[in-house]
């Protein structure tokens, strides 16, 4: 996904937008919307927060 040739602003596909298009749904159809949300904002948020974990 690295390469030029995968965005699409170079004119290539999928690209990073694949992620939040494509892939995030088909996770949450298959997982469920709330094990998503943990991985993808609770989990990071927690990580990402200044001060004791």
């Amino acid at each position: 996904m690295a390469r030029r040739s995968r965005y699409v602003a170079y004119g290539g596909m999928p690209g990073l937008a694949y992620l939040p298009r494509r892939f995030v749904p088909r996770l949450e159809r298959a997982c469920g919307a709330e094990p998503v949300r943990r991985v993808l904002v609770d989990n990071p948020a927690r990580v990402l927060t200044w001060g004791d974990v």
